[in-house]
């Protein structure tokens, strides 16, 4: 029977540690996060990338300066998963 993909796979994050998993992908290429999120490159130009997120509607998705505003205006509390981590390189 296929198992689901847990936490079991990555033992640091069963800890609640947030880790930095860095991937090389090209264009077309993706990734899947948990179960229900994709995201895949769609296009590399110079120095920018465009990526698609596909993620169910209750998965809120911002930008990482959106979210730093929101938080430096109050709006929001910090976000742990904004705090350094140590980079973990995929083999």
């Amino acid at each position: 029977m296929p198992r689901t993909l847990t936490r079991e796979y990555f033992p640091r994050a069963a800890l609640g540690e947030f880790v930095v998993l860095l991937l090389s992908r090209k264009c077309g290429q993706s990734i899947v996060i948990n179960d229900d999120i994709v995201v895949t490159v769609v296009s590399v130009e110079r120095n920018r990338v465009r990526i698609g997120i596909r993620a169910p509607g209750y998965v809120p998705v911002y930008r990482q300066e959106v979210v730093e505003r929101m938080v430096a205006g109050g709006e929001i509390e910090p976000l742990a998963c904004l705090a350094p981590s140590e980079p973990v390189t995929a083999s």
